[in-house]
């Protein structure tokens, strides 16, 4: 059997971050079941909102475990039911059993909170900010995947991720999307019709329903892959492979879409408020005050802002005493002064050369001792004995 062939590789693959050894692990038919007891029940206690954390917690536990297991297992079932019926122990299924390796729920949830910090670590460096709002990889209904699994008709039950769980994940990837919750389910409906064993039309309402309810943001790129794995033809998984490949992109909505801005659009605001205010001059004083009345800014992000401005050299300011604003500068308005005390320069060099060294030719002199080498004129400037200052 492939199964006991297998049972190195589940033995070596079960034990989570070196650590976290399973409980108790049983035989199947099929596979093998593995559990991971904890040393006193989680209590649930429902919320004035009406969610209930401890259930959430406990599901992104049973989702961190399956996950884990499955990159040294890809034939780890990621889709049982985190809350189901198992197999009950006998003492023919039971191979191995240790009851005292227990833990506690709150172990389990910071071990849950790093795998998923790593994940999201993971596929953060994958991660592409993208303005264009034309491209396949914005939705999730225009990726190959959902293509290629609303072909399938040979989804049964008992394989892998059956009809239920395909249905779902489809749904939850039209969800997404932004489509209709009618069009999804009219899509899905079609769909399931085509099924050589379709799942029952109030199961099906059940699963759209669910994808629509709020509690999900879109599906799962491990149920995705679970899918493709096992019901997508090789072409079809190279298919997708090349897309994955490309990247994962992050949409960045507009602005105006959005309730909060960045730290660095507020920064973009500060800075051009400020060159605005300057009108050519070399710094502006203005309290913060102002600029939170003029942006319409809280105190807080505004602090923020400014630390972020100073740090980078965006700005430069100096604090007021006692009572009095700020003057403050953007790197534009430095550069601007600079610009013109060079200039204010040249033309003083240019004049104590006019009337100090008798130099009548004003155009030879700004091109050869302003804005080329020197070294000639110094050596004029030795004979006549005198010291030039640029200041």
């Amino acid at each position: 059997l492939d199964r006991d062939r297998n049972l190195n590789l589940v033995n070596s693959s079960i034990v989570l971050d070196d650590h976290i050894l399973p409980t108790l692990a049983l035989k199947t038919d099929k596979g093998y079941q593995i559990y991971y007891i904890l040393d006193r029940p989680a209590f649930l206690s429902k919320h004035k909102n009406g969610s209930m954390p401890v259930l959430s917690a406990a599901r992104k536990i049973s989702e961190n475990i399956k996950s884990t297991i499955m990159e040294k297992i890809p034939a780890t079932d990621v889709g049982c039911n985190s809350f189901g019926i198992f197999r009950i122990p006998r003492e023919d299924n039971i191979i191995f059993f240790e009851p005292e390796l227990t833990y506690s729920f709150a172990g389990f949830l910071m071990w849950s909170k790093s795998v998923t910090q790593k994940s999201k670590e993971k596929r953060k460096s994958n991660l592409k900010v993208i303005n264009s709002p034309h491209s396949q990889y914005r939705k999730q209904t225009d990726q190959a995947w959902f293509r290629i699994m609303l072909t399938k008709h040979n989804i049964k039950p008992g394989q892998g991720l059956g009809r239920h769980n395909t249905i779902l994940t489809l749904a939850l990837a039209c969800y997404s999307s932004g489509k209709n919750q009618n069009d999804a389910f009219n899509l899905l409906d079609e769909f399931n019709s085509y099924l050589e064993d379709p799942l029952d039309v109030r199961d099906m309402q059940r699963c759209v329903r669910d994808a629509y309810s709020g509690d999900y943001k879109g599906a799962s790129k491990l149920y995705i892959d679970e899918l493709i794995d096992t019901w997508a033809t090789p072409d079809e998984k190279r298919i997708v492979v090349q897309e994955s490949n490309v990247q994962w992109y992050k949409w960045a909505k507009p602005r105006t879409e959005r309730v909060y801005s960045h730290v660095s659009e507020w920064l973009n605001d500060v800075i051009e408020l400020i060159n605005k205010v300057s009108s050519g001059a070399d710094k502006v004083i203005m309290s913060t005050r102002a600029i939170r009345d003029t942006l319409d800014i809280s105190p807080s992000t505004l602090n923020r802002v400014m630390k972020q401005a100073i740090s980078s050299n965006k700005l430069i300011v100096k604090k007021g005493k006692g009572n009095q604003a700020s003057q403050i500068a953007t790197l534009e308005m430095v550069l601007r002064a600079l610009y013109r005390k060079r200039e204010a320069e040249s033309i003083a060099w240019v004049n104590y050369l006019e009337a100090f060294l008798k130099l009548q030719n004003r155009q030879y002199i700004e091109e050869q001792s302003v804005f080329s080498d020197v070294e000639g004129i110094d050596d004029e400037v030795d004979r006549f004995g005198t010291n030039i200052s640029t200041g």
